[in-house]
């Protein structure tokens, strides 16, 4: 018998990868919502990644759509209304809606996983589809009342408050988490006007570049020179700003990946991937930008370089 060696076999109890995998299937799914954001298909002017909810999509009038990602393994059975996955989506919808009143036109939840759908009290789709039909009173069977009696008292609003956010709700099934990759370089970056002359390693460097800079966006990250120097000149609230504005992919931003990810000799590098549209608290800065920032992001710079 051949020695064991812990290199040679999965683990059972280091849940690590699961947890990247599922964070891995957000940023592909974001880079879908980007992409169809920049092909039209979605009316987003802009998104926002893990800002207030996994994907704050703004559109062309600035109402906004908070779009929730789960995942959950098909083994399990589908979705129902009472996992904790789904009830603490409902009532972070029902607090953002409270805290912005007015300011959210659309709630969405989005999964790999199927959502339960018949008449029982254990459906969403079932409470979605009468909520929109019925008056609260005559929710059927009991269990949906009790739903939102739930809601009610964890997000501390009233009735109306609820149904009004549950009426503006929907749920949406993604790929699976197996294949979204190759659904979304083949299915919508490949089905891009750029792209339909171009070889699938280019169609995969774009996807690719897209989901680091999504991936960057959703991380808090900001380079330590520019927090820096952000934190000496306009205090906690530039900070903050320039915070925000890092987590912002605008329809500019694709279009600047795909285009440099076409040139023959692209380089493309972290000030490059940066915003389009400079925050309120930076717009300030573009002289210090333009002086310095290249040394700063040296480090971070990609190289690519393709044969035709």
């Amino acid at each position: 018998m051949s020695e064991i060696f812990p290199y040679t076999i999965l683990s059972e109890n280091d849940y690590g990868d699961e947890t990247l995998k599922r964070f891995r299937y957000q940023v592909a799914y974001t880079a879908l919502v980007a992409t169809q954001m920049y092909n039209g298909k979605l009316p987003y002017k802009e998104i926002f990644c893990e800002h207030h909810e996994d994907i704050l999509a703004v559109n062309q009038d600035d109402t906004c759509h908070a779009i929730q990602i789960k995942t959950k393994q098909l083994i399990n059975g589908p979705l129902k209304i009472k996992d904790p996955a789904i009830m603490n989506s409902l009532i972070r919808f029902v607090k953002l809606s409270k805290k912005f009143p007015q300011k959210f036109s659309n709630f969405i939840i989005v999964s790999n996983c199927p959502f339960r759908d018949d008449d029982s009290s254990k459906s969403l789709v079932n409470l979605l589809n009468q909520v929109k039909k019925v008056e609260p009173e005559e929710l059927s069977p009991r269990g949906l009342k009790e739903c939102i009696n739930d809601l009610i008292l964890e997000s501390e609003a009233s009735i109306e408050e609820v149904i009004s956010v549950l009426k503006n709700t929907e749920v949406q099934i993604g790929p699976s988490m197996d294949d979204i990759d190759a659904r979304v370089i083949n299915d919508h970056v490949g089905k891009l006007k750029a792209c339909e002359d171009q070889s699938i390693e280019r169609i995969r460097l774009i996807y690719r570049l897209l989901c680091e800079k999504i991936f960057s966006a959703s991380s808090k990250h900001l380079e330590n020179g520019l927090k820096d120097y952000y934190s000496l000149i306009g205090g906690i609230e530039t900070l903050q700003d320039e915070e925000i504005n890092n987590k912002r992919i605008t329809i500019g931003t694709v279009a600047f990946i795909i285009d440099n990810s076409l040139k023959k000799h692209s380089t493309i590098n972290s000030k490059v991937l940066m915003n389009d549209n400079p925050s309120a608290g930076a717009e300030g800065l573009k002289s210090f930008e333009n002086f310095s920032l290249q040394k700063i992001e040296e480090t971070f710079c990609y190289e690519i370089v393709l044969m035709q």
